[in-house]
């Protein structure tokens, strides 16, 4: 069936399409190497975040906390 199909989830590409819902803020601003880096630290906090941890209070807690500690690089 393709895609659909998959048995587990890829928590990198959730982490860098996160970092990506910021691309009019990054076109209006132009803050494009700080918009880039936080989709790149998002991406590899989440995939080894959830990598390591399989509790799921864990796991969503973790996620929560990088999205918004990484929001002061779009300042910068």
């Amino acid at each position: 069936m393709g895609l659909i199909d998959r048995k587990q989830d890829c928590f990198y590409t959730h982490g860098f399409f996160i970092g990506v819902a910021y691309l009019p803020y990054a076109i209006y601003t132009g803050n494009w190497i700080w918009f880039v880096a936080r989709c790149v630290i998002l991406a590899l906090f989440m995939g080894l975040w959830c990598k390591f941890f399989k509790n799921d209070i864990v796991e969503e807690t973790g996620r929560g906390f990088a999205l918004i500690a990484s929001l002061p690089l779009l300042l910068i």
